[in-house]
């Protein structure tokens, strides 16, 4: 998604969603394979990048 992000970009189109669907993907990597609720997946996901913790 960051390669789609920056061909946006390079033709003036906007890249926002490229670029928050390759967060959210990234933060998904490393959580896909557990077991949580809905509300730690969130949890997860809002949280920084690298911090791979599926909450409490």
């Amino acid at each position: 998604m960051d390669e789609v992000a920056r061909a946006l970009d390079e033709v003036g189109l906007p890249s926002e969603l490229a670029t928050a669907s390759a967060t959210v993907m990234e933060r998904w990597g490393a959580l896909r394979d557990t077991s949580m609720t809905i509300e730690q997946a969130l949890a997860a996901l809002h949280a920084p990048a690298n911090r791979g913790e599926a909450g409490p």
